[in-house]
Protein backbone atom coordinates (compact mmCIF):
# COMPACT_ATOMS: atom_id res chain seq x y z
CA UNK A 1 0.00 0.00 0.00
CA UNK A 2 1.34 3.50 -0.77
CA UNK A 3 2.40 5.53 2.35
CA UNK A 4 0.29 8.16 4.33
CA UNK A 5 1.16 11.41 3.54
CA UNK A 6 0.26 14.54 5.58
CA UNK A 7 0.29 17.28 3.70
CA UNK A 8 -0.17 20.92 5.03
CA UNK A 9 -4.54 20.93 4.62
CA UNK A 10 -5.88 23.90 2.59
CA UNK A 11 -7.83 26.85 4.17
CA UNK A 12 -10.56 29.01 3.11
CA UNK A 13 -8.31 31.51 1.87
CA UNK A 14 -5.61 29.28 -0.40
CA UNK A 15 -5.64 30.06 -3.55
CA UNK A 16 -5.32 28.11 -6.50
CA UNK A 17 -1.00 27.89 -6.25
CA UNK A 18 -1.03 26.39 -3.01
CA UNK A 19 -3.74 23.57 -4.41
CA UNK A 20 -1.65 22.92 -7.36
CA UNK A 21 1.59 22.84 -5.00
CA UNK A 22 -0.54 20.30 -2.58
CA UNK A 23 -1.51 18.14 -5.50
CA UNK A 24 1.96 17.88 -6.67
CA UNK A 25 3.54 17.18 -3.14
CA UNK A 26 0.51 14.19 -3.36
CA UNK A 27 1.63 13.20 -6.86
CA UNK A 28 -1.23 13.41 -8.44
CA UNK A 29 -1.67 11.09 -11.72
CA UNK A 30 -3.81 14.27 -12.87
CA UNK A 31 -2.26 17.79 -11.77
CA UNK A 32 1.17 16.39 -9.71
CA UNK A 33 3.31 16.80 -12.83
CA UNK A 34 5.81 19.37 -13.48
CA UNK A 35 3.62 20.38 -16.43
CA UNK A 36 0.75 22.67 -15.34
CA UNK A 37 -0.88 22.70 -18.28
CA UNK A 38 -4.02 20.20 -17.65
CA UNK A 39 -4.38 22.14 -13.93
CA UNK A 40 -5.05 25.47 -16.20
CA UNK A 41 -7.31 24.25 -18.67
CA UNK A 42 -9.15 21.68 -16.22
CA UNK A 43 -8.53 24.07 -12.90
CA UNK A 44 -7.46 27.83 -13.93
CA UNK A 45 -10.69 28.87 -14.61
CA UNK A 46 -12.15 29.21 -11.15
CA UNK A 47 -11.71 32.18 -10.49
CA UNK A 48 -12.81 33.18 -14.60
CA UNK A 49 -15.87 35.85 -13.92
CA UNK A 50 -16.51 36.07 -17.69
CA UNK A 51 -17.54 32.51 -17.55
CA UNK A 52 -19.59 31.34 -15.06
CA UNK A 53 -20.11 27.71 -16.59
CA UNK A 54 -16.50 27.43 -17.15
CA UNK A 55 -16.21 28.72 -13.62
CA UNK A 56 -18.86 25.38 -11.76
CA UNK A 57 -16.94 22.80 -14.45
CA UNK A 58 -13.56 24.16 -13.13
CA UNK A 59 -14.91 23.91 -9.48
CA UNK A 60 -16.60 19.95 -9.65
CA UNK A 61 -13.08 19.11 -11.34
CA UNK A 62 -11.39 20.56 -8.54
CA UNK A 63 -13.63 19.10 -5.78
CA UNK A 64 -13.56 15.86 -7.39
CA UNK A 65 -9.74 15.63 -7.42
CA UNK A 66 -9.71 16.86 -3.81
CA UNK A 67 -12.36 14.07 -2.92
CA UNK A 68 -10.26 11.60 -4.54
CA UNK A 69 -6.56 12.54 -2.50
CA UNK A 70 -8.31 13.71 0.40
CA UNK A 71 -9.96 12.30 3.31
CA UNK A 72 -12.30 14.32 6.01
CA UNK A 73 -12.69 13.26 9.80
CA UNK A 74 -14.89 14.85 12.01
CA UNK A 75 -15.00 13.42 15.45
CA UNK A 76 -18.16 11.74 14.61
CA UNK A 77 -16.34 9.53 11.78
CA UNK A 78 -13.28 8.55 14.59
CA UNK A 79 -13.99 5.69 17.04
CA UNK A 80 -11.55 4.22 19.45
CA UNK A 81 -11.08 0.66 20.05
CA UNK A 82 -12.79 0.01 23.29
CA UNK A 83 -9.50 -0.49 26.30
CA UNK A 84 -8.43 -3.76 27.20
CA UNK A 85 -7.62 -4.37 30.73
CA UNK A 86 -4.63 -6.81 31.87
CA UNK A 87 -3.81 -8.38 35.34
CA UNK A 88 -0.21 -9.83 35.74
CA UNK A 89 0.92 -11.13 39.19
CA UNK A 90 4.52 -9.55 39.11
CA UNK A 91 6.31 -11.53 41.82
CA UNK A 92 8.59 -9.42 43.77
CA UNK A 93 12.47 -9.88 43.50
CA UNK A 94 13.86 -10.94 47.37
CA UNK A 95 15.00 -7.46 48.42
CA UNK A 96 11.83 -5.91 47.58
CA UNK A 97 10.35 -8.33 49.71
CA UNK A 98 12.38 -7.64 52.38
CA UNK A 99 11.29 -3.91 52.30
CA UNK A 100 7.84 -4.84 52.08
CA UNK A 101 8.09 -7.36 55.04
CA UNK A 102 10.25 -5.03 57.21
CA UNK A 103 7.78 -1.81 56.83
CA UNK A 104 4.54 -4.31 57.68
CA UNK A 105 6.35 -5.74 60.51
CA UNK A 106 7.27 -1.95 62.01
CA UNK A 107 3.51 -1.04 61.69
CA UNK A 108 2.36 -4.29 62.91
CA UNK A 109 4.21 -4.05 66.07
CA UNK A 110 3.27 -0.49 66.74
CA UNK A 111 -0.31 -1.75 66.48
CA UNK A 112 0.40 -4.54 68.51
CA UNK A 113 3.03 -2.73 71.30
CA UNK A 114 0.55 0.08 71.60
CA UNK A 115 -2.81 -1.93 71.52
CA UNK A 116 -2.03 -3.98 74.46
CA UNK A 117 -1.14 -0.66 76.85
CA UNK A 118 -3.10 -1.30 80.07
CA UNK A 119 -3.27 2.20 81.00
CA UNK A 120 -3.61 3.46 77.29
CA UNK A 121 -4.58 0.72 74.85
CA UNK A 122 -4.57 1.80 71.07
CA UNK A 123 -5.38 4.88 69.47
CA UNK A 124 -5.20 6.69 73.20
CA UNK A 125 -1.21 5.49 73.26
CA UNK A 126 0.73 8.68 72.48
CA UNK A 127 3.14 6.95 70.25
CA UNK A 128 0.11 4.64 68.31
CA UNK A 129 -0.10 5.35 64.58
CA UNK A 130 -3.58 5.33 65.29
CA UNK A 131 -3.67 8.30 67.82
CA UNK A 132 -4.84 11.20 65.84
CA UNK A 133 -1.87 13.39 66.62
CA UNK A 134 0.77 10.94 64.86
CA UNK A 135 -1.62 10.94 61.78
CA UNK A 136 1.48 12.46 59.70
CA UNK A 137 3.63 9.92 60.97
CA UNK A 138 0.78 7.26 59.93
CA UNK A 139 0.10 8.20 56.48
CA UNK A 140 3.72 8.19 55.67
CA UNK A 141 3.96 4.26 56.62
CA UNK A 142 0.65 3.93 54.70
CA UNK A 143 3.06 5.72 51.69
CA UNK A 144 6.11 3.42 52.34
CA UNK A 145 3.85 0.56 52.55
CA UNK A 146 2.09 1.28 49.20
CA UNK A 147 5.98 2.67 47.62
CA UNK A 148 7.11 -1.01 48.60
CA UNK A 149 4.19 -2.49 46.53
CA UNK A 150 5.18 -1.07 43.35
CA UNK A 151 8.67 -2.54 43.63
CA UNK A 152 10.59 1.56 45.21
CA UNK A 153 12.81 2.08 47.92
CA UNK A 154 15.10 0.74 49.87
CA UNK A 155 15.38 -0.38 53.35
CA UNK A 156 18.84 1.05 55.29
CA UNK A 157 19.22 -0.54 59.02
CA UNK A 158 21.02 1.87 61.00
CA UNK A 159 21.24 0.17 64.88
CA UNK A 160 23.24 2.47 67.20
CA UNK A 161 25.51 0.41 69.51
CA UNK A 162 24.34 2.02 72.40
CA UNK A 163 20.71 1.10 71.43
CA UNK A 164 22.02 -2.40 71.14
CA UNK A 165 23.36 -2.59 74.65
CA UNK A 166 20.03 -1.18 75.77
CA UNK A 167 17.78 -3.62 74.53
CA UNK A 168 20.19 -6.87 75.42
CA UNK A 169 20.56 -5.02 78.94
CA UNK A 170 16.38 -4.75 79.24
CA UNK A 171 15.96 -8.16 77.94
CA UNK A 172 18.52 -9.18 81.37
CA UNK A 173 16.00 -6.73 83.42
CA UNK A 174 13.01 -8.69 82.84
CA UNK A 175 14.24 -11.90 83.07
CA UNK A 176 14.53 -13.17 79.43
CA UNK A 177 16.34 -16.74 79.26
CA UNK A 178 19.98 -16.93 77.60
CA UNK A 179 18.80 -18.39 74.92
CA UNK A 180 15.72 -15.89 74.30
CA UNK A 181 18.22 -13.11 74.64
CA UNK A 182 21.12 -14.47 71.72
CA UNK A 183 18.48 -14.90 69.65
CA UNK A 184 17.53 -11.20 70.05
CA UNK A 185 20.93 -10.47 69.44
CA UNK A 186 22.03 -12.54 66.38
CA UNK A 187 18.90 -10.80 64.74
CA UNK A 188 20.60 -6.92 65.81
CA UNK A 189 23.40 -8.21 64.77
CA UNK A 190 22.74 -9.88 61.54
CA UNK A 191 20.06 -6.62 61.16
CA UNK A 192 23.24 -4.24 61.66
CA UNK A 193 25.18 -5.72 58.28
CA UNK A 194 21.98 -5.66 56.17
CA UNK A 195 21.48 -9.55 56.37
CA UNK A 196 18.00 -10.97 57.19
CA UNK A 197 16.40 -13.29 59.45
CA UNK A 198 13.28 -16.02 58.59
CA UNK A 199 10.10 -15.25 60.31
CA UNK A 200 9.94 -18.35 62.58
CA UNK A 201 7.12 -20.98 60.72
CA UNK A 202 6.77 -19.07 57.77
CA UNK A 203 10.29 -18.32 56.31
CA UNK A 204 9.45 -14.46 55.56
CA UNK A 205 12.58 -12.63 55.80
CA UNK A 206 13.38 -9.42 57.39
CA UNK A 207 15.21 -6.89 59.06
CA UNK A 208 13.02 -5.83 61.32
CA UNK A 209 10.67 -7.20 64.94
CA UNK A 210 9.56 -6.74 67.70
CA UNK A 211 10.43 -8.20 70.65
CA UNK A 212 8.73 -9.08 74.41
CA UNK A 213 10.30 -8.52 78.12
CA UNK A 214 10.68 -12.37 77.70
CA UNK A 215 12.50 -12.30 74.82
CA UNK A 216 9.68 -13.75 72.14
CA UNK A 217 9.76 -12.30 68.88
CA UNK A 218 6.94 -10.42 68.04
CA UNK A 219 6.31 -10.06 64.00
Amino acid sequence: PPPWRCPPLPSKGSDLRHLLGLFRFLRDRAYGGADDGLWQAGVGRLMDPASPRAALAAGLRLRAALARTMVRHTKDTINLPKPRRLRTLVRPLPHEAQTYNTIVSFTKTNLFICGVDPTNPGPRHKDSLQNPLNRRFAMEAVNNIQLACCGGGKMLVNLKHEYFTETINWLRTLGAGAAATARVAEFLRRARTGQTTPCGGRGLAGSEEGTGGCGRRLR
